[in-house]
């Protein structure tokens, strides 16, 4: 039997589990979201990378005519 064969049977004989543990991630992922958007703000972090480039002469946003 494939792998992909196996992986389905487990998720079909176990559904709940992963289910549950799909949310428990998902939970996870927002909390360490929530974090590093409190240790890095969004928009300090972009003014700074922005800058960056520009002080290199590279711009972010070249005019993209294909």
């Amino acid at each position: 039997m494939s792998d992909v064969h196996r992986v389905i049977a487990y998720y079909l004989e176990h559904h709940d589990d992963v289910e549950a543990y799909m949310r428990q991630q998902e939970a996870r992922g927002q909390l360490l979201r929530e974090e590093n958007e409190k240790r890095y703000p969004s928009t300090e972090t972009r003014a700074y990378l922005l800058k960056k480039l520009q002080d290199k002469g590279i711009d972010p946003f070249p005019d993209n005519d294909n």
